[in-house]
């Protein structure tokens, strides 16, 4: 299954389920974990993230970098994405 993943101008994770244009907002919070990865740590009820089989934690690999602005972001690769049950 993919899921698309895009971020507002409010910096809240936006996810749209795979087969659906229903766009989700989840509560939650970006952290940076040990390994330089950036994780969305979802702060929904285990009945909701259910209901669009999504996990607690996601992690986002890719490269660090300063865009045109100097604003840091993070350039995702192919592979980037990975949904963690357990966290």
């Amino acid at each position: 299954m993919r899921y698309k993943y895009s971020i507002n101008n409010d910096n809240q994770l936006l996810i749209t389920p795979p087969k659906s244009k229903t766009l989700l907002k989840p509560q939650g919070e970006f952290k940076i974990n040990q390994n330089n990865q950036l994780e969305y740590w979802l702060n929904e009820p285990d009945g909701w993230r259910s209901i669009y089989r999504l996990p607690k934690k996601i992690v986002f690999e890719g490269k660090w970098g300063l865009n045109n602005n100097h604003d840091l972001e993070l350039k995702l690769g192919k592979q980037a994405i990975k949904q963690m049950e357990s966290a």
